[in-house]
């Protein structure tokens, strides 16, 4: 049962393909940030593999697969957020990192989780972390749109 008590924060990393998302995610749960965090990995591929790259020893993990959280999978993502909640019965969950693709738009994946009467009273806006690789930025600016969204969306860039 979700608890109203509490809202957890749900953060988002996003950031183009490439741009070093998993890695910081990695290092982050290598340095022990991550105690009472379940993730949500998006992938946009036939195969997904960035889950097997942040193994947890604590906290849950769950795979978002064949489709952008933004477009495509947008009932997956709020049947895993609710389904997070739902297990959370000690309320030991003290927030929820998203994993984006490196194609997501933010501002959908908002509108997913605080448009959503049910998931708007057990979860709060955290930060979005967009990472930037610095050798394409350039190129990125100039010729992908996703890639502004991500930038524009941003509490923090990396």
């Amino acid at each position: 049962m979700i608890n109203n008590n509490k809202r957890i924060p749900v953060h988002i990393l996003t950031g183009f393909l490439g741009s070093g998302k998993t890695t910081l995610l990695r290092e982050y749960i290598e340095q022990g940030s991550a105690h009472r965090t379940a993730f949500i990995i998006n992938e946009v591929g036939d195969i997904g593999i960035d889950h097997h790259l942040t193994q947890r020893l604590d906290g849950e993990t769950l795979l978002l697969e064949s489709g952008c959280l933004c477009c495509e999978v947008r009932n997956d993502l709020k049947a895993s957020l609710l389904a997070l909640l739902n297990q959370d019965t000690n309320e030991h969950l003290e927030q929820i990192i998203i994993e984006t693709t490196g194609l997501a738009n933010p501002a959908p994946i908002l509108a997913t989780i605080f448009n959503d009467r049910e998931l708007s009273q057990a979860v709060v806006k955290g930060k979005i972390v967009t990472t930037v690789d610095a050798l394409t930025a350039e190129q990125c600016a100039r010729d992908i749109p996703e890639w502004a969204n991500q930038l524009s969306s941003a509490d923090s860039l990396i």
